[in-house]
């Protein structure tokens, strides 16, 4: 029994320093700028020099060679030494184009490397277009795996990445071809968008027998989010004004601020039980608690963050003298299509005095 205990304790301390250097490389793995403080790499007079890929002058020109050199310094111990992809980010970046942004600024769990230079990154965009990916005989779900589905799921489901399902969606060829929000474009040839596309059709999804909750994970999260939380495409949308929010979905809305308009939904495209079921579920979302995130759901959407204008261009910051009131009678009336202004009126079993209160001392903090 003794020796079975001190076996037991054994593998307590084993798993504990698998767990401690797990959470060591972790760290390690989101260093922004790992590797050596530099390379050296040829200059247009022949010459060698010893360079900081992050200066701001670097003129040394794109090439493949620079572009290896910097993907393993910078990119492989994510995406795999030979761009094969990793635990940490399963697919493959052979042939993938459009990479600038993302390196430059980061992508959620991606960190951002501000000091590469664009001659740097070009190089290793180079590096990832020299692979050439073979679609040859590849079927249209294998190909979606290859290219759609570290960010959109094995199955088109979504991920935490972009959320809402690709199912049945027959409008990719755009959206490939031009990017769309924080999607860049994609240079995959049309036989591949096309097979694509048809492995897409193929899940034949009828939205009239979804439920609401299930309309909105294939059609709203991917803007809004899985939860109504909102993303970089599209508003939070938690406990919202029913009447307005009806008006939006059977509208539409314009782009601005966002790069995407956001279409309008016919009775035939989601049923009123649909979009019921939908809005109940997003106005049981928990309230926040503290004014600046109650300020941010209820408020930001139309104030913008700092209460001094936002998309409707009006300031609250100096008219908190009366922001009970305002909150309680609205503006604009229900008449939504001609309306010249409107501000939803919350009861206070929508939005407490005690949350009103609590908004009002976090914008006098601005």
């Amino acid at each position: 029994m003794r020796r079975a205990l001190l076996k037991s304790i054994g593998m307590v301390y084993l798993a504990g320093g698998v767990l401690l250097l797990a959470v060591l490389a972790g760290c390690e793995l989101l260093d922004p700028n790992p590797g050596p403080p530099g390379i050296t790499a040829p200059t247009p007079n022949g010459s060698d020099t010893t360079v900081n890929p992050g200066v701001a002058s670097d003129t040394i020109p794109a090439t493949v060679e620079r572009g290896s050199t910097l993907y393993l310094q910078y990119c492989a111990r994510c995406h795999g030494d030979s761009v094969q992809g990793t635990l940490i980010w399963p697919a493959s970046l052979k042939g993938h184009l459009a990479i600038h942004d993302i390196v430059r600024s980061g992508r959620r769990a991606m960190p951002s490397f501000p000091n590469l230079s664009d001659s740097a990154i070009a190089s290793i965009q180079l590096y990832l277009s020299s692979f050439k990916v073979d679609v040859t005989g590849k079927t249209g779900q294998e190909l979606f795996k290859a290219y759609c589905a570290s960010c959109h799921g094995d199955s088109a489901t979504g991920t935490t990445i972009f959320a809402g399902s690709l199912q049945g969606h027959d409008t990719i060829a755009n959206v490939v071809r031009n990017g769309k929000g924080d999607m860049k474009p994609v240079d995959i040839p049309d036989s591949v968008i096309a097979k694509i596309q048809e492995y897409l059709l193929s899940f034949n999804v009828d939205v009239t027998k979804l439920t609401g909750r299930q309309f909105y994970a294939r059609e709203c999260a991917r803007c809004h989010g899985a939860d109504g939380e909102g993303t970089t495409r599209g508003y939070e949308i938690r406990n919202p004004v029913t009447g307005y929010a009806t008006y939006v979905v059977r509208s539409g809305r314009p782009g601005s601020p966002f790069a995407n308009a956001m279409p309008s939904y016919t009775t035939s495209q989601l049923s009123d039980t649909q979009l019921g079921e939908i809005l109940d579920w997003l106005h049981s979302a928990t309230h926040p608690t503290d004014g600046k995130s109650l300020y941010g759901r209820f408020c930001l959407n139309c104030h913008g963050s700092n209460a001094r204008g936002g998309p409707v261009g009006k300031n609250i910051k100096n008219e908190l003298g009366d922001i009970n009131e305002k909150v309680r009678s609205g503006e604009g009336g229900t008449t939504y299509s001609n309306r010249r202004k409107y501000m939803p009126s919350w009861s206070t079993t929508q939005l407490s005095n005690q949350e009103v209160n609590a908004i009002a001392a976090y914008i006098r903090t601005l």
